[in-house]
């Protein structure tokens, strides 16, 4: 017998057979093992957990201090069970810097790194100047398969990679050299895609070539095997209006599958087309913290009806005063698949940026950083820490509620996923001592937050048996109960549109985590008694072995006539039905 659960955002009246969710809460807060950790972005893995990826420098640094390029960065790479343990912890180090900002996964676990280094002593590479671009294959268990470096004499770097359905991946970020072979640049910083065969062989390679610095800092591929970017630009002829400054405006572009540029557009801006885009696209020293993927859009999903939903930091330049000004204001805008403008909201009371997007019922969870968010302690600092922050945004973009992480210094989130059993996950960096549910281990940690809707239980039935639902860690637990005589056959839950819902066994219950309303269908099935289905085994086995042996003394006393025949064929009969 089926019994429906409902499990909604907002407190409602608890109904037999019915799970309410009430909030969305705090499951597990994790921080980082080494000091000066930062987890840039986070992939779901097929076991139920997650991998990060991010670096972590070898000596404390001032939260003041704009550069890390004096000290050795190093690369990390974390595996993190579906209990949020860690399983495994990778490096990719040098004698220098390296980054490591984007990640995919592969359905056979493995997966691609793509990020910056600088070291020049890294074994299998080459430093081609200053920062190379790198990509890195590892298997399913962290161990590197190869690594590719991507540059010129200056600056390259990749802030993002994508697996692409044809088994290959694309990445996206810029580039500073101008004697790449196969492209042209600007000698400014020219926003980069790069699309690799899946044993890392450059197929195409394309810059947007404007008059400033432009950067893509995040890249996907959409159904019809077009790449849709997006990133930030302040170049007066990518954007005409823009203010002439490092902090630019947020941008999308559109390429073919063959790396053709086929539109482009910008916040506050009319969308080009055509020939308009030709003075942009290309055929093909030191950089600060600041210029590193703080700007413009920085993430981008598609929503159910085929729209593009951007998120990310918008000048305040372009929206008040259009003059310089180092200030910025969170934003989110959709675009349609054209690329026009549908509509925006940039939020005046939640300055800085939204970094991480992801979709879920009737809107958008969103996280990012503010310094708007000012505790107590902060107000004294003589520099602006920042907050973090997780907000619900409607489909109107109407904020429904905000939740901000706190502490005595910086707390930031840069990237938000989720799991196949539907756990939000949230990484980023923290250096405050004082915020709940850590130990901060350095001036800055890496963290990780994972989030789970909170819900009560109510006990259901089941035809030939029972099971009992409990919550344990934000889970459901799902406890069944036979009938004597009976064993579990099927669980079955769904959603309200008949789409399956993952589940997992562990020591002899089900756990599932889902939030929208979902039938439990439990079913069981009868034992068929074992010492009666090893009397009906032995019986065919007997038949079998008669019919051989009469069949073998025909033929050996060449006595196959009419009748005999008719003796066999009844045999075989009879032990086909039985079977």
């Amino acid at each position: 017998m089926k019994k429906y659960i409902s499990i909604v955002l907002l407190s409602i009246l608890l109904l037999p057979g019915v799970v309410s969710a009430k909030e969305l809460i705090i499951d597990n807060y994790n921080s980082g093992t080494n000091k000066n950790e930062y987890y840039e972005e986070s992939v779901p893995t097929n076991d139920g957990g997650y991998i990060t990826v991010g670096y972590s420098a070898t000596s404390d640094v001032s939260e003041e201090q704009e550069t890390r390029y004096s000290q050795q960065i190093i690369g990390l790479i974390t595996k993190y069970d579906k209990n949020d343990q860690i399983v495994w912890e990778k490096t990719y180090d040098g004698s220098k810097a390296e980054y490591l900002n984007g990640i995919d996964i592969y359905e056979d676990g493995s997966f691609i790194v793509a990020g910056a280094s600088s070291s020049i002593d890294i074994s299998g590479i080459t430093n081609k100047g200053y920062f190379d671009a790198i990509i890195l294959k590892y298997d399913a268990n962290g161990n590197l398969l190869w690594q590719k470096n991507y540059g010129g004499s200056n600056n390259d770097w990749y802030q993002s990679v994508e697996i692409t359905k044809d088994g290959g991946f694309i990445t996206a970020g810029y580039t500073k050299s101008t004697d790449i072979e196969g492209i042209s640049a600007s000698k400014l910083k020219d926003a980069l895609l790069v699309k690799y065969t899946k044993d890392g062989t450059i197929e195409f390679q394309q810059t947007l070539k404007g008059n400033h610095n432009d950067s893509f800092n995040k890249v996907i591929q959409i159904d019809s095997e077009d790449y849709i970017v997006v990133g930030y630009s302040a170049s007066i002829n990518v954007c005409p209006t823009t203010i002439l400054d490092v902090y630019g405006n947020g941008i999308i572009a559109k390429y073919n599958k063959n790396g053709e540029l086929q539109w482009l557009n910008a916040h506050y801006e009319t969308k080009q087309t055509g020939s308009a885009l030709s003075s942009m696209q290309g055929t093909s020293p030191k950089i600060s913290l600041s210029e590193n993927k703080q700007y413009g859009y920085q993430d981008i999903i598609v929503d159910n009806e085929g729209n593009y939903i951007v998120v990310g930091a918008i000048p305040y330049s372009l929206i008040v005063s259009r003059s310089l000004s180092s200030e910025r204001y969170a934003g989110i805008a959709k675009y349609s698949h054209e690329g026009d403008m549908i509509s925006e909201q940039i939020y005046m009371d939640c300055s800085e940026r939204m970094t991480g997007i992801i979709e879920v019922d009737d809107g958008y969870l969103v996280v990012g950083h503010s310094s708007d968010y000012h505790s107590p302690q902060t107000r004294s600092l003589s520099y602006e820490p920042q907050n973090s922050y997780i907000t619900k945004i409607k489909d109107d973009f109407t904020t429904e509620w905000i939740k901000v992480y706190s502490g005595s210094r910086s707390d930031m989130f840069y990237d938000i996923n989720k799991t196949i059993y539907d756990k939000y996950v949230v990484v980023g960096a923290s250096s405050s001592p004082d915020l709940e549910g850590i130990t901060n281990n350095g001036y800055s940690d890496a963290i990780v937050v994972t989030l789970n809707y909170k819900y009560d239980i109510v006990p259901t039935e089941s035809t030939n048996g029972t099971y009992t639902i409990n919550k344990v860690d934000n889970k459901g637990k799902i406890d069944i109960h036979p009938e004597s005589g009976y064993e579990l056959k099927d669980i079955i839950i769904t959603d309200t549109a008949g789409n399956k819902i993952s589940y997992y066994e562990e020591n002899g219950a089900y756990y599932f985590i889902q939030r929208d309303d979902v039938t439990i269908d439990v079913q069981y099935r009868k034992i068929e008694n074992p010492k009666t289905g090893d009397l009906l085994s032995y019986i065919k086995l007997g038949s079998l072995l008669i019919i051989l042996g009469y069949t073998l003394k025909i033929i050996k006393n060449n006595k196959l006539n009419k009748n005999n025949w008719e003796k066999l064929n009844c045999f075989f009969l009879i032990c086909i039905n039985s079977l």
